[in-house]
């Protein structure tokens, strides 16, 4: 008989994360959801607390699956269903709001309670999960947990959507492509920079893909510098974002910054590119060095630095042979680790001695 879990999350069900726990979940077991698609958080929370308890009486199943951003729920569902529960930790709440975003003082009200919160519920929980052994290791310490109770589950890719492909491109143009949310985490300012100390190479553009809370900032400093070789293109569909994809020549997975989260994750978009089989320049971080070995199968810089972004981008366009070996090189690792495969395998073992 097929084990059910209960899959419930307070973010969208088609953020990343969630769309990759689900398949990998649903491909091995009966998977319920209790989900929202509200646009507002705070709704989305409401809702889904609301199914819950109208819901979870009346039903039975094995295991309990929070997704992303599943911490305010824990504590609920450990209350109302003593059943094994698995938290996906991909983000800390605290460590995004305080350390990373630093939109709260840690000592604040906002603060205290957004670390009190991860704490119970990475305390409550039975198994966390999270993308890196880097991330592992400091949520471990941060919040006092022990280390058994964490299990790494790296972010992947949707193969159906990112998989190596042709597609016409107009011009002879070597294009280095980025993607992402603009935050400070990413360091674009970077990018930018070794934009302008590529300027000489007439043929190099930078692509570079997104909205968020510094396109402004990076904006004007594009503008400063009086940038001819940058090209900024607004949010588009996955389908089209894979097609940019295609057209790019190289990728720049990041993170590119100094900050301390930087050194502990590896960019999502970093395994969408190497799905798609191209080169892809990172920054040389722990995490990034829990996989990745550097001019073999990604090519590493050094963060906070454009002239070694630079360098980078400047060693592979230059080198078409070691371009050509970490794209294909990346791709392999990518299908012998983290393909949709590996990532339900993975999944089901983290969770099978887990369920009653």
């Amino acid at each position: 008989m097929q084990k059910k879990i209960l899959f419930i999350c307070t973010a969208q069900p088609d953020y990343p994360r969630n769309t990759q726990i689900l398949k990998a979940l649903s491909n091995r077991f009966q998977v319920i959801k209790i989900v929202s698609r509200r646009p507002f958080y705070p709704l989305r929370i409401l809702e889904v607390i609301i199914r819950f308890l109208l819901f979870s009486p009346g039903k039975d199943y094995h295991l309990i699956y929070a997704g992303f951003l599943g911490q305010p729920l824990v504590t609920l569902l450990k209350f109302f269903k003593k059943k094994p529960l698995v938290l996906d930790a991909f983000v800390s709440v605290y460590d995004c709001l305080c350390l990373d975003r630093k939109d709260f003082k840690t000592a604040s009200l906002a603060g205290k309670i957004s670390y009190r919160l991860d704490k119970l519920s990475f305390y409550l929980a039975d198994t966390i999960i999270t993308d890196t052994n880097a991330n592992a290791e400091f949520f471990s310490a941060l919040f006092k947990i022990g280390r058994e109770k964490f299990y790494t589950l790296y972010m992947g890719a949707d193969e159906n959507i990112f998989y190596p492909k042709e597609v016409k491109r107009k011009g002879g143009h070597f294009i280095v492509f980025f993607h992402g949310t603009f935050w400070p985490l990413h360091g674009i300012e970077y990018i930018i920079k070794a934009a302008k100390l590529l300027e000489k190479e007439k043929d190099i553009v930078v692509r570079l893909l997104g909205a968020g809370r510094e396109k402004e900032k990076i904006l004007r400093l594009a503008k400063n510098l009086e940038i001819r070789n940058v090209e900024f293109i607004n949010w588009v569909s996955y389908e089209d974002l894979s097609n940019q994809i295609a057209e790019a020549d190289l990728c720049l997975g990041g993170h590119f910054s100094t900050a301390q989260k930087a050194k502990r994750v590896i960019a999502g978009k970093t395994f969408m590119y190497l799905a798609m089989k191209k080169p892809v320049i990172a920054g040389d971080n722990p995490a990034n060095r829990e996989v990745f070995i550097h001019a073999k199968n990604i090519y590493m810089c050094e963060m906070g630095n454009a002239l070694s972004l630079a360098d980078a981008i400047l060693k592979l366009k230059e080198n078409a042979d070691l371009k050509d070996t970490v794209a294909q090189a990346g791709f392999d690792l990518f299908k012998e680790l983290f393909s949709n495969k590996k990532t339900q395998e993975r999944l089901s073992k983290i969770i099978a001695d887990k369920i009653e």
